[in-house]
């Protein structure tokens, strides 16, 4: 089957950088770009990125600060409304605040607690969340992200870092890769966020985010502090009380505001040789269809086992031809969904030291794929087909992300999904997942431009609120990301919520009950998921099996 894809879709690499490919890009990006800019809440994904020039010398050496993108939290107009990085969950705050210091925050506090009623208290940080984690109308604002002190030192304990909450993946990023850091450069933590311009507060009380053999990033927090409602200074340490810990830390904010973290680093200061690779859906996913036999072919489960880290995108009718692309009607396809490109972003460690530095976009395998969609996919990542490979530090191999930021909007749904041991249970949701892509085309009778499937592996994590707890406890295959399930785009998304973590928002309510017990801290959505009649779950979770699963497998559409 691999012959007829290669016959069936011959050059199309060269195909899609001849001048007059090019040219019809371009005109179709201007167009939609056009539409765009009619309609600002119309998430669109890969526009911006058609001809990028986003390579440099393969000799040169980027400064890590130089290409940091300004990380702005959700807007607050003149009129006093909020919009956070999506436009999924506008409010209008009675109150904005943003502290740059723990005394700050404990005065913000101070001046609630003078008030009857007190109001509620919502915190948020880049805001990057589709799922509404924010202050509701009339609620009080804080703006944590200039709470961004970075704190280590080489003599004390130069293999932990503390920060707070405000500071960026990008920034601890140039942190851990200035020379300053000396022969500690190059150290990072185990797991982060393919973005660099998210903050750390949402990321890691949210329970999300990781790639690779590791966990997720809460995993890699050993301490943190937060003030509560009263004003206390409550200092938490994963030594201390692990399994408590593990549960508090992805705490979503109901317990107070979150002031620091302290983060376990890898000590390891080798580079990162990062790959990037184009091949085909059906090299990577089998067949429609097809799942994994003893004995036989199992791509997925071979990259588990081989690699560090991997990051898959898929794009939806990307082996078609460009006259049959713009055409945008499904009935002129023949479309073989399994002959459509993927791109593969693969991690591996080395025993050489990481040499210069390149930042952000700096080399072929750092250019945004995310952002990318079928038309996109077409134009070649590298000059030549096959592979193309070089090596950097770990910070740096993560935060390969460059456009999603305040002014490029798309919309995000993501599930995590617990893999099998030879990683079936994943096969079925791909399959799935590309056969309702296709199925809405041919009953819209229109082509998928504008989307593409994102998947990632990591190990679970410890937290019971993450999507990648590992522990079975009853609770459903696949579970929603906190940050990316919402109404907008999730029909019923809250119902859904309630009842994927059905084991587990007992164990939240509790804590929330225990530390904010006026639910200064609770905003609607959590009052619907922990406290109303209606959506509340009786009884404590039931653990059946103290096992780890074998591989969560996170993929978004």
């Amino acid at each position: 089957m691999s012959s007829t894809a290669t016959e069936k879709s011959p050059g199309w690499e060269e195909r899609w950088s001849t001048e007059e490919s090019q040219t019809i890009l371009q005109k179709f990006a201007a167009e939609e770009k056009k539409m765009h800019d009619d309609d600002k809440k119309k998430p669109f994904s890969w526009l911006p990125c058609l001809g990028a020039k986003d390579s440099v010398d393969d000799e040169s050496e980027v400064d890590v600060d130089s290409n940091l993108q300004e990380v702005k939290a959700g807007k607050v107009d003149k009129d006093g409304n909020f919009d956070n990085w999506a436009s999924t969950a506008p409010s209008k705050p009675g109150k904005v605040f943003a502290p740059e210091s723990v005394s700050e925050v404990q005065d913000i506090l101070a001046e609630a607690r003078g008030l009857s009623p007190s109001p509620k208290i919502r915190c948020t940080g880049s805001s990057h969340s589709w799922t509404n984690l924010f202050a509701d109308d009339g609620a009080w604002l804080v703006d944590t992200t200039g709470l961004k002190d970075i704190v280590w030192s080489a003599d004390e304990n130069p293999t932990q870092v503390k920060i707070g909450p405000g500071v960026t993946c990008g920034e601890l990023a140039s942190f851990c890769d200035s020379k300053d850091r000396g022969e500690w450069r190059g150290m990072f933590i185990q797991s982060d966020v393919i973005l660099e311009t998210v903050t750390y507060g949402g990321v890691v009380n949210a329970a999300c985010h990781g790639v690779g053999q590791t966990q997720t990033v809460c995993d890699y927090v050993v301490a943190t502090t937060i003030i509560t409602w009263d004003g206390k200074k409550v200092e938490l340490s994963r030594v201390d009380d692990p399994e408590g810990f593990a549960l508090k830390i992805a705490h979503f904010g109901l317990l107070g505001v979150t002031v620091d973290f302290t983060f376990q680093l890898d000590s390891a200061r080798t580079a990162i040789k990062v790959t990037d690779r184009k091949q085909r859906a059906r090299e990577t996913f089998l067949e429609k269809g097809q799942l994994p036999a003893e004995g036989s072919s199992n791509p997925l489960l071979d990259l588990w086992n081989e690699n560090y880290a991997v990051e898959i995108f898929y794009f939806p009718s990307s082996s078609l031809e460009i006259t049959n692309i713009l055409s945008h009607e499904f009935e002129d396809q023949d479309w073989d969904e399994y002959d459509d490109i993927c791109t593969l972003k693969i991690f591996n460690r080395t025993d050489n030291a990481v040499g210069k530095i390149q930042n952000f976009g700096a080399k072929p395998a750092l250019v945004s794929l995310y952002a990318k969609t079928a038309a996109k996919a077409f134009e070649p990542a590298f000059q030549t087909t096959g592979e193309v490979s070089y090596e950097t530090s770990l910070a740096q191999a993560i935060h390969w992300q460059k456009y999603i930021t305040d002014g490029l909007p798309v919309s995000d749904t993501e599930v995590c999904i617990k893999c099998d041991p030879d990683f079936t249970s994943a096969y079925k949701a791909i399959h799935e997942t590309i056969a309702i892509v296709k199925n809405f085309a041919e009953v819209e009778d229109t082509m998928p431009l504008n989307v593409a499937m994102e998947m990632r592996f990591t190990k679970h994590s410890d937290s019971p609120l993450s999507p990648g707890y590992g522990v079975e406890d009853g609770s459903p295959a696949g579970l929603p990301h906190w940050a990316k399930w919402t109404e907008s785009y999730v029909e019923g998304a809250e119902e859904k919520l309630k009842r994927a973590y059905a084991s587990r928002l007992p164990l939240l309510s509790a804590l929330s009950k225990e530390w904010d017990p006026n639910r200064v801290f609770v905003n609607g959505l959590f009052q619907r998921l922990l406290f109303d009649d209606s959506t509340t779950t009786s009884g404590e979770p039931k653990v059946v099996a103290e096992e780890e699963a074998a591989v969560p497998a996170a993929v978004s559409s």
